[in-house]
């Protein structure tokens, strides 16, 4: 591993980061490792190179690129190969694989192709045969397929049977029989699903692993000759009473086959060391929320990868290492079950992101990791022998007794609905910028965000945004396809809709903080286009192509220059970092010198808590499905909120927020407002460039009012400002309102990227009067 020493950012960093070359390297977020026979190891990742989607491999000798694409590689390996399993796509979806000899490949197949989704493959290589697995949608529905290679064929995919819901990440391993495992959502539960299948590929059992109070996923599996074994995640939300933000418990749950069937699930381990929104949270590139199973001879062990918080504050303390990607720094922890006792957890590893485990035997395990802890650098894949003898030990920093469980809260089914001109609008609920795995630092699967965000948060539509580009990750054109698949998968109009979206990660000088970003969102399909490409590499360059393909973009952070296009005037208000339009100047700044802004709330979650992170959109909307989203969106009919689902009905001449009119100077205006809360209301007013023209004290639960007034010339802005009982819920309440910053503040009152999952704030669209 490179050791950490000085770098200077602002004159090595910062301008890496901030104005990439084009085509610069790309990393998926996802290793995989194995051994073979002769004991060489074998690691490999996927990503862009010089603008193209390659495989990366690696052994302790030597590393190459394959001249063919290859996405979420799973590996393996029988008596004299190595095996790699991987997505592609090009005209269709496809299963492919490669196997592999003395560091070369030496055969290439494709185990199937289809006009559909197919996506995280699983591989395990038996005596004679070889069973890779994968998702793959069927009838709008995602289900689970496997192949067999046996006698230098390929069998025909099948479909293993499920009753309901959605399946993902499966696993696969071989004892006497083979056994796939994998989790499934099913309305509010996430479960996992196991089947055992014999030599001949036939369903032999089936069974359901389920907690009545969390959910579970992303399944691992390891058979030894006398038992199956299970691991996964667990994970249940909780929230801090004191400061009401709301967060994950996160840990993993191990079961075993006995008598014929799995013992109840135990949590084995926990995971929220680092992880959980205890003191200091901080941008990690690595993938905490992976389990890796490996039993070796009667021991099973478990391991996963962390940023434990107490070593985080120590390895920050140290100025030595000032300038050191502690985003990149990671760690390799590993827990033994010997003699059917669970031993205290052990660190294997420091210093690398994106593990991957694989048995090496005789009390050793192979590792690859990705080496990126010096930004100016190209990442490495490494690969490495542990003797899992030499473990550390590690003491996790003692859970706080400050979470508690957290319980869905009821959410008033009478939607609000109004009548302008001769369409009926409802009001719809959404949180539009929320990020996942695929994004450089968060967490959070696509689909348990989707999950999430429906059966938990109980919003209406949302949109996935993952970065375009950050050292040196970000969604690439695949993983764009597969996310506008997912799109339409999880969309049901009338029910709940997801929006596909990506963030533009633009910074532009002359700004400070220099963040200009942009996140894009469509109704559907949609092109993208990353700051790393050469066609859109500014704004000026992105807002055509955009809007070409139908999409709209949002400037987020308080700092940002909007351009002279129709489609950048949707603007974050208020987010998981801090609440802009109350704790900084900069948007009434922009308002006062003339600029049309349409108000967005968006959580900007790393953190998996898609409409929980202290920010959401209202959206007037004739119906719930993407074309009439987005005509609320593009007419400006939007209210932003602080978390809470304050109604705002804000009309001038019957023209309601987001409207534009010119009246003569001789006409008066009309004003009507009608606002309903949930909560007593401390106060409410409306506004007329800046300036408060009414005001209304403790009201209750709602207010209704209509007046009129005589506007002097000129073109004015109004717009209503709503404040709850409670707490301003200010992430840096006794900051400089004309300074920021950076998102990335640390000692703000709330952990980092968390905000009160329902604020007190709520603000119109302004409409936009001209008096001529």
């Amino acid at each position: 591993m490179r050791q950490p020493e000085y770098e200077d950012f602002e004159k090595d960093i910062q301008p890496f980061c901030h104005d990439p070359k084009p085509y610069e390297t790309k990393i998926e977020r996802c290793t995989a490792t194995t051994v073979n026979a002769s004991g060489q190891l074998l690691g490999v990742v996927s990503g862009e190179w010089d603008g193209k989607r390659s495989l990366c491999f690696a052994s302790s000798e030597t590393s190459f690129l394959t001249d063919f694409q290859g996405a979420s590689p799973a590996a393996d390996s029988d008596q004299d190969s190595s095996w790699v399993v991987y997505i592609q796509f090009t005209d269709c979806w496809q299963v492919s694989a490669s196997r592999l000899q003395n560091n070369q490949v030496v055969q290439q197949f494709r185990i199937h192709a289809s006009e559909h989704v197919c996506m995280q493959p699983a591989i395990c290589c038996g005596d004679s045969s070889v069973l890779v697995t994968w998702v793959e949608e069927q009838n709008k529905v995602l289900r689970i397929q496997y192949a067999q290679y046996k006698s230098a064929e390929w069998s025909e995919p099948q479909l293993i049977n499920v009753t309901s819901g959605h399946c993902f990440r499966p696993a696969v391993c071989r004892g006497d029989q083979w056994l796939i495992v994998f989790d499934r959502s099913d309305d509010d539960k996430h479960c996992l699903e196991y089947t055992f299948l014999n030599d001949q590929l036939n369903q032999v059992m089936q069974g359901t692993i389920i907690s009545d109070d969390a959910w579970l996923y992303a399944p691992v599996c390891g058979a030894s000759s006398d038992r199956y074994m299970i691991a996964c995640l667990s994970q249940k939300l909780v929230i801090d009473p004191d400061l009401e933000i709301v967060d994950h418990d996160t840990g993993l749950g191990y079961c075993e086959w006995a008598d014929g069937a799995f013992s109840p699930l135990v949590r084995v381990a926990d995971l929220n060391d680092g992880l959980l929104g205890e003191v200091l949270y901080t941008p990690y590139f690595g993938i905490r929320r992976r389990c890796h199973l490996v039993v070796d001879e009667q021991d099973v062990w478990l391991f996963w990868e962390g940023c434990p918080e107490n070593q985080l504050n120590a390895d920050k303390q140290n100025k030595t290492k000032a300038g050191f990607s502690w985003e990149h720094y990671g760690h390799l922890l590993g827990l033994r079950k010997k003699n059917e006792a669970w031993e205290g957890p052990v660190y294997l590893h420091r210093g690398g992101i994106q593990y991957s485990v694989a048995s090496s035997g005789n009390g050793r395990i192979a590792v690859s990791w990705i080496d990126s802890s010096y930004l100016t650098q190209q990442p490495e894949l490494r690969v490495e022998l542990i003797d899992l003898s030499c473990g550390e030990p590690y003491k996790p920093q003692a859970r706080r007794g400050r979470w508690k469980p957290w319980t869905v809260p009821k959410v008033d089914s009478k939607r609000y609905s109004t009548v302008v001109g001769d369409e009926t609008l409802k009001l719809y609920w959404a949180d539009t910028h929320v990020h996942s795995r695929y994004c450089p630092d968060a967490e959070g699967e696509p689909d348990l965000l989707v999950q999430t965000a429906r059966e938990q948060a109980q919003i209406d539509f949302m949109c996935i945004i993952d970065n375009d580009f950050y050292p040196y990750a970000g969604i690439m054109p695949l993983e764009w396809e597969r996310l506008k698949t997912l799109a339409a998968l999880f969309s049901k109009n009338d029910n709940f809709i997801l929006l596909p979206g990506y963030e533009y990660t633009y910074h532009e000088k002359g700004l400070e903080p220099n963040f200009n970003h942009r996140y894009v969102m469509y109704p559907s399909g949609g092109e993208f286009y990353s700051r790393t490409d050469p066609r859109s590499r500014t704004l000026e360059d992105l807002a055509p192509l955009v809007d070409a393909a139908g999409g709209i973009l949002v400037a987020h952070h308080p700092t940002f220059r909007l351009i002279d296009h129709p489609i950048d005037h949707y603007t974050e208000i208020c987010s998981s970092w801090r609440i802009s339009m109350e704790e900084k100047n900069e948007i009434r700044k922009k308002l006062r010198s003339g600029q049309k802004l349409t108000f967005i709330g968006s959580s900007d979650t790393h953190r998996a808590l898609p409409g929980l992170g202290g920010a959401l959109t209202g959206v007037y909307a004739t119906s719930l499905d993407p074309d009439a989203l987005f005509e609320g969106y593009r007419k400006g009919r939007t209210i932003a909120t602080q978390g809470n689902r304050t109604v705002i009905d804000f009309r001038i001449n019957e023209e309601i927020s987001g409207a534009s009119l010119s009246i003569p100077a001789s006409e008066k205006l009309l004003i009507h407002c009608v606002i309903r809360a949930d909560r007593p209301i401390e106060y409410a007013e409306i506004i007329c460039d800046e300036s408060v023209i009414r005001s209304y004290r403790d009201p209750g639960l709602e207010i209704y009012d209509q007046f009129s007034l005589s506007p002097e010339g000129g073109t004015h802005t109004y717009y209503v400002r709503v404040k709850l009982i409670g707490d301003p819920s200010f992430n840096e309440p006794d900051a400089d309102p004309d300074v920021y910053s950076g998102p990335f503040v640390r000692s703000g009152h709330y952990p980092f990227n968390f905000a009160r999952v329902d604020g007190p704030f709520a603000w119109s669209t302004p409409v936009w009067v001209t008096v001529t």
